[in-house]
Protein backbone atom coordinates (compact mmCIF):
# COMPACT_ATOMS: atom_id res chain seq x y z
CA UNK A 1 0.00 0.00 0.00
CA UNK A 2 1.00 3.57 -0.59
CA UNK A 3 0.26 4.75 2.92
CA UNK A 4 1.49 6.73 5.88
CA UNK A 5 3.51 9.55 4.38
CA UNK A 6 4.49 10.76 7.85
CA UNK A 7 4.07 7.60 9.96
CA UNK A 8 3.27 3.99 9.02
CA UNK A 9 2.19 1.91 12.03
CA UNK A 10 1.62 -1.83 11.65
CA UNK A 11 0.07 -3.98 14.41
CA UNK A 12 1.67 -1.99 17.24
CA UNK A 13 0.67 -0.25 20.44
CA UNK A 14 2.00 3.30 20.30
CA UNK A 15 1.53 6.71 21.89
CA UNK A 16 2.43 9.71 19.76
CA UNK A 17 2.57 13.02 21.63
CA UNK A 18 3.72 16.60 21.01
CA UNK A 19 4.67 16.22 17.34
CA UNK A 20 4.14 18.22 14.18
CA UNK A 21 3.09 15.97 11.28
CA UNK A 22 2.87 18.32 8.32
CA UNK A 23 3.07 18.22 4.50
CA UNK A 24 3.26 14.46 3.90
CA UNK A 25 1.75 12.38 1.07
CA UNK A 26 0.40 8.85 1.49
CA UNK A 27 0.89 7.71 -2.09
CA UNK A 28 1.76 8.91 -5.56
CA UNK A 29 1.69 5.84 -7.82
CA UNK A 30 -1.38 4.03 -6.46
CA UNK A 31 -4.34 5.02 -4.32
CA UNK A 32 -3.05 6.43 -1.04
CA UNK A 33 -4.13 6.09 2.59
CA UNK A 34 -3.25 8.28 5.55
CA UNK A 35 -1.16 11.15 4.29
CA UNK A 36 0.03 12.06 7.77
CA UNK A 37 -0.51 8.77 9.63
CA UNK A 38 -1.54 5.27 8.56
CA UNK A 39 -2.20 2.66 11.27
CA UNK A 40 -3.23 -0.94 10.59
CA UNK A 41 -4.29 -2.97 13.60
CA UNK A 42 -2.94 -2.40 17.06
CA UNK A 43 -3.73 0.53 19.33
CA UNK A 44 -2.78 4.15 18.68
CA UNK A 45 -3.03 7.11 21.05
CA UNK A 46 -2.46 10.56 19.57
CA UNK A 47 -2.24 13.50 21.97
CA UNK A 48 -1.25 17.14 21.59
CA UNK A 49 -0.09 16.82 17.97
CA UNK A 50 -0.52 19.07 14.97
CA UNK A 51 -1.57 17.09 11.89
CA UNK A 52 -1.90 19.51 8.99
CA UNK A 53 -1.50 19.99 5.23
CA UNK A 54 -1.13 16.27 4.50
CA UNK A 55 -2.64 14.55 1.48
CA UNK A 56 -3.75 10.93 1.25
CA UNK A 57 -2.43 10.60 -2.29
CA UNK A 58 -2.39 11.93 -5.79
CA UNK A 59 -3.67 8.96 -7.78
CA UNK A 60 -7.34 8.03 -7.65
CA UNK A 61 -9.19 6.55 -4.68
CA UNK A 62 -7.45 8.09 -1.65
CA UNK A 63 -8.63 8.02 1.96
CA UNK A 64 -7.62 9.82 5.15
CA UNK A 65 -5.66 12.96 4.36
CA UNK A 66 -4.57 13.54 7.95
CA UNK A 67 -4.87 10.01 9.32
CA UNK A 68 -6.35 6.66 8.33
CA UNK A 69 -6.99 3.89 10.87
CA UNK A 70 -7.43 0.46 9.26
CA UNK A 71 -8.72 -1.83 12.00
CA UNK A 72 -6.70 0.03 14.64
CA UNK A 73 -8.12 1.19 17.95
CA UNK A 74 -7.49 4.93 18.07
CA UNK A 75 -7.74 7.53 20.82
CA UNK A 76 -7.31 11.15 19.76
CA UNK A 77 -6.82 13.68 22.57
CA UNK A 78 -6.27 17.43 22.18
CA UNK A 79 -4.85 17.37 18.64
CA UNK A 80 -5.07 20.04 15.97
CA UNK A 81 -6.10 18.38 12.71
CA UNK A 82 -6.60 20.79 9.81
CA UNK A 83 -6.16 21.45 6.09
CA UNK A 84 -5.63 17.81 5.10
CA UNK A 85 -6.91 16.49 1.77
CA UNK A 86 -8.06 13.23 0.19
CA UNK A 87 -9.37 12.76 -3.34
CA UNK A 88 -12.29 10.55 -2.28
CA UNK A 89 -13.30 11.08 1.37
CA UNK A 90 -12.02 11.22 4.98
CA UNK A 91 -9.97 14.37 4.66
CA UNK A 92 -9.39 14.78 8.41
Amino acid sequence: KDAGGGLYILEATVTISNNVIVSNTGGTTRPGYGGGIYARGGSVTLSHNEIASNTAGTNGFCLGGGAYFDGANAALLHNTIMSNTASFWDEG
